[in-house]
């Protein structure tokens, strides 16, 4: 619940104000498939919230493949950004509670998701200027749940992280 003594709002991306829930799934399904492969579930469990270097190791690993890891790591990572081509949605409400609360508190969003992707869902979104810090797993040491990207989010907007209300899903 948020309260009036808070003076920040730090907000997750996927599935609270972008929804994503699939979209993961969907690149990593494609990307496996173009190396005639299939992603296990579980592995698919271990692929989640890995930085993009130890992603893309992981990757070449379940692939066994040759190609470079970084290469890997690309891709899957164009493929989220695009969506494969689909549109991306807001969440339902996250677009008014975002504009409503941008006026009264500054916003931040701190994910486990790469910043360069959560920037363009959030532009896709028309969300993107009401963020005074948007912040990715490549812009912290430890993701998620380490409270790091909270710290950070805070400190990018100036206020101390026990005065910010952090929204999860």
């Amino acid at each position: 619940m948020i309260r009036l003594s808070h003076k920040a709002i730090v907000f997750d991306c996927d599935g609270v104000l972008v929804d994503t829930h699939n979209v993961w799934d969907q690149a990593y399904a494609a990307l496996f498939a173009r190396y005639g492969a299939a992603l296990d579930p579980a592995d698919r469990q271990r692929l989640a919230a890995l930085k993009p270097g130890p992603l893309g190791k992981a990757i070449a690993e379940l692939l066994g493949s040759s190609q470079r890891p970084d290469l890997l790591a690309a891709e899957v990572m164009a493929l989220v950004a695009t969506n494969l081509g689909h549109p991306i949605a807001p969440v339902p409400g996250a677009v008014e509670i975002v504009t409503a609360l941008a006026d009264s508190r500054p916003l931040a969003v701190a994910s486990n998701t790469p910043s360069r992707i959560v920037r363009s869902h959030l532009e896709r979104i028309g969300l993107l200027s009401r963020f005074g810090a948007i912040l990715g797993i490549d812009d912290c040491v430890a993701p998620k749940p380490a409270p790091d990207i909270y710290q950070l989010a805070c400190a990018r907007l100036d206020v101390a992280p026990e005065h910010a209300a952090p929204i999860e899903d």
